[in-house]
């Protein structure tokens, strides 16, 4: 049966080391707390605790303020942020190791060296960890759900290592600070619309959109786009980017007067492709050269239609 490990602690009325940035703004919270029951952090079972939080704001996450602390205050507590669908996922985004965190319900500021991006809409994970120490961190109150976006989870005994238990209706305290930005997804193969649904995801818009023909992209499909992808940019700057119109048109070429491989050449360049070859006197052509072509010159025809060329037996019948 999945527990969690609950401690009643004697708070210490003794404020935050870490103080928040002005640049990044409150993307995300949960503030409705119990301030006099705490989870476990750490301790004699290793428990770690875990807050599935989806983004507001496409940016860098550079804060993450909790209402944390340790006894003794100066044992390390570990704040992972990490990649989500419905639990905690392995890859890591971003950690910071913090000490001296007094333990008590107060919003305590840490700041990520490293702060990752992550797009709006997105769940990650806040997972807290203090190996060996005794940490704790303040909840909402059993059975509530405060913050439905995401839910809670934790590992610990009875349960085996590294299994996350949850999620569960009670949320752990949190504010999220996020520095808008724009960092350029991929969205070349991507439809026209899906392309400017990403960027917006990812923090950009979507610039000037012009068409070219492709043989290698579908119709409606992005071709290239203006910046490469991972480009940091500031918050909505515009993203230009090229869609398919389809297969290029062939135009017929004029190849009356040329020789059959010189023909062929210029159909194939103009995007057609060479057909059947017959045969006929011609008064004013000499032999070997074209002397007739179906469809005109001229004519724009779809992407590789074939061209049928008649060539001059000779001058003479």
């Amino acid at each position: 049966m999945f527990r969690k490990c609950f401690a009643i602690v004697v708070f210490l009325a003794l404020s935050a080391t870490a103080g928040a940035s002005a640049t990044p703004v409150l993307d995300q919270e949960q503030t409705t707390l119990v301030t006099d029951r705490v989870a476990t952090v750490g301790g004699s079972g290793n428990q770690v605790l875990a807050q599935i939080v989806v983004s507001g704001v496409a940016g860098r996450l550079a804060e993450v303020d909790l209402p944390v602390g340790c006894v003794p205050q100066s044992s390390s507590f570990l704040l992972e942020i990490r990649e989500a669908v419905v639990q905690p996922q392995d890859v890591v985004l971003a950690s910071q190791t913090v000490s001296g965190l007094a333990l008590g319900p107060e919003w305590k500021s840490i700041l990520l060296v490293n702060p990752p991006f992550i797009p709006a809409d997105t769940p990650f994970a806040i997972v807290a960890s203090a190996p060996g120490n005794g940490c704790g961190l303040f909840s909402a109150p059993q059975g509530q759900d405060p913050y439905p976006r995401g839910s809670s989870w934790y590992q610990g005994p009875p349960n085996p290592s590294a299994t996350w238990a949850g999620p569960f209706a009670e949320d752990y305290g949190f504010k999220t600070f996020v520095e808008a930005s724009c960092q350029v997804p991929l969205i070349a193969h991507a439809s026209a619309k899906g392309a400017a649904t990403a960027l917006a995801k990812y923090g950009c818009s979507a610039g000037s959109v012009t068409g070219a023909r492709s043989t290698a992209v579908s119709m409606g499909d992005v071709i290239s786009q203006s910046q490469p992808e991972g480009t940091a940019l500031a918050a909505g700057a515009a993203v230009d980017y090229v869609v398919s119109l389809g297969l290029p048109l062939c135009v017929v070429p004029r190849v009356v007067g040329k020789t059959l491989d010189s023909a062929r050449a210029a159909i194939t360049k103009a995007n057609c492709r060479p057909g059947t070859v017959t045969k006929a006197y011609s008064a004013k052509i000499s032999r070997g050269r074209i002397v007739g072509q179906r469809p005109p010159a001229g004519s724009r025809q779809p992407y590789e239609t074939r061209v049928d060329l008649v060539v001059s037996r000779s001058t003479r019948r």
